[in-house]
Formats: C-alpha cells, structure tokens, sequence
C-alpha cells in the first residue's frame, strides 16, 4: 500500500508533530522566523539546519523529494468480528483502544484483531 503523503502543516509542525521530507529523510526539529520575505522555516536534516518556505518547499514554486511534508501516523486499534446471517463476516461495535475495551463489548462476535492503519 502507498502511503498518502500529508502536506505540511507549520502549526502541526511547530507544536511537535513529525515532518520528513518527500524523499524519506527525517526532520529532526522545525522552527520558525521571521525575514523580509515573511515567515521563513528552517528544518534540521541530518543535522543540517536548511531553510523552507513556510508551505514547506525547498525551492519556491518547485516541487522536489526535499520538500517537507507531515509524517504519516501510525494506528493500532481493536475490533470485534461478526458472523451475519447470510454468512458474511463484518466488523463492528466500533475501534477500540485495547484489545479489552473490545472484549467488554464483545456481544454475539466471533473474534476480537488487532488492526494496524496509517493517518
């Protein structure tokens, strides 16, 4: 599966959600300035201190693997699976944090798995 990549959110960024850059690198910290251009960000690669327009953009008005973007997060949840009457499985009861926030709901359900999804 493709990850979808999330475009870069300063805000997120500055308030310590994870960046990485197009192309894989990790971003290590983000900060933020204030030039005669307007804002500025300056992201710290591989211990590289680089400088970014605050939409994230490594060249402004181009579009390269250097450019930032937010870091996908990964989810692991709960859910309890059922047995329709047609004999379809389903999943249902909604996502569970633990697998015995699950098990208190498991009413009727045949199984409780643990599912592993990207935001």
């Amino acid at each position: 599966m493709k990850t979808k990549l999330k475009p870069f959110d300063l805000e997120a960024a500055l308030n310590g959600a994870a960046v990485t850059t197009k192309s894989g690198h990790e971003v290590a910290e983000v900060f933020c300035y204030r030039s005669f251009k307007g804002k500025q960000v300056i992201a710290v690669i591989n211990c590289i201190p680089r400088l970014f327009t605050q939409d994230g953009k490594y060249i402004e008005n181009d579009c390269t693997g250097f450019d930032l973007v937010m870091k996908p997060q990964q989810v692991t949840k709960w859910v309890n699976i059922y047995s329709t009457k047609s004999g379809y499985l389903s999943c249902g009861g909604g996502l569970f944090d633990t697998k015995e926030e699950a098990l208190e709901c498991l009413e009727d359900s045949i199984d409780t798995i643990q599912i592993t999804f990207e935001l």
